[in-house]
């Protein structure tokens, strides 16, 4: 899987929740694409499960009815 290929969900540019996975990815050299920008890990979380998008959220931030893998 080349993550520069898939399409991300993520907190809004320049806010904090965004700022790690912006670094990782210049860190790397890599590009991802941001299709769809939200404060709400739920609706992140609800864009994953309907397999639409990926996204990288730190574990503490996941709700732990949400903590199992999905499909």
């Amino acid at each position: 899987m080349n993550l520069a290929d898939e399409t991300f969900v993520d907190f809004p540019a320049g806010t904090p929740g965004r700022a790690p996975s912006d670094r990782a990815f210049e860190a790397a050299g890599g590009h991802r694409k941001v299709v769809f920008e939200a404060m709400s890990i739920e609706l992140m979380l609800g864009l994953v499960r309907h397999n639409l998008v990926i996204t990288l959220l730190s574990p503490a931030a996941v709700p732990a009815t949400h903590a199992a893998p999905f499909p």
